[in-house]
């Protein structure tokens, strides 16, 4: 072989070799781009999901925020209801004006042959509506509580 056809061989080769290079390095950066773009891709899919199931958590639980809300209102009103309207000094005045009318029935029976029954009777309710009107006369005025989404 002549000297020209070992160089024409060696930069056949040369050239060969550098094309291999490129195009090897080309589909390496190409491969490597996917491969990035697909773990992009999938690390936003992933972000997403993960997003919309913290809004979905969040979402139950604002409903279950509302529920107890609604609740605890429901649970205020009855027992406002239960309460009803505080007693006033009216009230007060009224069962002890009841009590001295029991009294006087009381008094107008201890002449009467054969009352004792009733007597004993209208003494304990005397007492008993005595006791009464004094636990209503020191009972504090409920304040009306305010619902929670009035607090809120």
């Amino acid at each position: 072989m002549h000297s020209t056809q070992l160089i024409v061989i060696a930069v056949g080769m040369l050239l060969g070799f550098a094309a291999l290079v490129f195009f090897i390095r080309k589909a390496l950066v190409r491969a490597l781009n996917r491969s990035y773009q697909r773990g992009v891709d999938n690390g936003r899919t992933f972000q997403l999901w993960k997003v919309e199931t913290l809004n979905l958590d969040l979402h139950q639980a604002e409903i279950t925020h509302q529920t107890e809300i609604a609740k605890l209102n429901e649970t205020i009103s009855t027992f406002q209801v239960r309460l009803g309207a505080p007693v006033t000094i009216s009230d007060h005045q009224l069962l002890e004006e009841v009590a001295i009318t029991l009294d006087l029935a009381l008094k107008t029976w201890r002449p009467l042959k054969g009352s004792q029954p009733v007597q004993v009777r209208t003494s304990a309710q005397i007492l008993n509506l005595k006791n009464l009107s004094n636990r209503i006369l020191t009972q504090v005025e409920p304040v009306p509580v305010k619902s929670l989404e009035d607090a809120a």
